[in-house]
């Protein structure tokens, strides 16, 4: 059962959405949760590999390691909720995701009214359905090459124009203080090149006077940016001079300068870093 949120927190009407019906078919995975199985492309391939615990390892391990009990994991990516529903197995926790796709948040919807009864996902979670970025400007949003639900949906292609809010707004729209958050994670296939220079901002304004700041799981796909070399630089430059400890997720290694991340990113195209503890340096330089 969770802990009552404090008033730092979202109001309990704002936490709870409006949850679908779940159908009979429902696969129980390794993780404490149940999702609705659906047989058809875009989704058979994923719970293969759940089931099986093929599927990100690692993340299950970071939220495992990084998100301490009755805190906030921020989702960026949400997708169906894998990640999502596991995080609700921890003590106490809430989750706040963002999920523009609206195929993935209608399935993400389902697989949350699957859980209801031991999760009690309608008051622990809420998904945004929206685009993270710099600004608040509503951008373009699709899946040419699989079609929306598949996860590799992302900005700036697509049919659809869908809305954006910077990080620090979503924060501040369901009053989210970052001392209550143990976890942002961000895997917006290529979109953090929209989406970083405000998340490092608020994250660096937060550090400047808290001295602390939650675990940051940052996925990057370096073939979709528009400008990779100044995008990896930057992000590299970012990651370097906030967080005391930079660790490649896919080889466990340390990167201990901003050259080392930027060495893995350009080795790595598509891959992830785990950033943990508080820098002393300047983040916005």
């Amino acid at each position: 059962m969770a802990t009552k949120l404090t008033s730092n927190d979202p109001p309990p009407q704002v936490l709870q959405v409006q949850t679908k019906t779940a159908q009979p078919s429902l696969l129980p995975t390794p993780y404490g949760y149940r999702l609705h199985q659906q047989e058809d492309g875009v989704f058979h391939w994923f719970y293969e590999r759940l089931v099986t615990m093929q599927w990100e390892p690692f993340s299950f391990a970071i939220i495992d390691t990084c998100l301490q009990p009755d805190s906030y994991f921020i989702d960026i990516g949400t997708w169906i909720a894998p990640l999502a529903l596991y995080a609700l197995t921890k003590p106490g926790t809430a989750v706040l995701g963002v999920e523009p796709d609206p195929v993935a948040r209608e399935r993400c919807f389902i697989n949350m009214a699957a859980n209801e009864d031991t999760l009690q996902c309608s008051e622990r979670m809420i998904v945004e359905p929206v685009c993270i970025s710099n600004d608040d400007d509503a951008v373009q949003f699709g899946n040419v090459d699989h079609g929306l639900g598949d996860s590799m949906s992302k900005m700036g292609v697509g049919e659809l124009t869908v809305p954006a809010m910077t990080f620090s707004q979503l924060l501040a729209k369901y009053q989210v203080s970052l001392d209550r958050i143990s976890l942002i994670k961000m895997d917006i296939e290529g979109g953090e090149e929209k989406a970083f220079d405000n998340l490092l901002a608020t994250l660096a304004a937060h550090a400047a006077t808290a001295h602390q700041l939650p675990a940051l799981y940052l996925s990057y796909h370096v073939p979709n940016f528009q400008h990779p070399t100044d995008t990896c630089t930057r992000i590299a430059n970012g990651l370097h001079n906030l967080y005391q400890h930079v660790t490649a997720v896919e080889t466990n290694e340390p990167l201990q300068s901003q050259d080392d991340i930027l060495a893995f990113m350009q080795a790595h195209e598509f891959g992830s870093v785990l950033c943990q503890g508080v820098c002393t340096g300047n983040a916005l330089n």
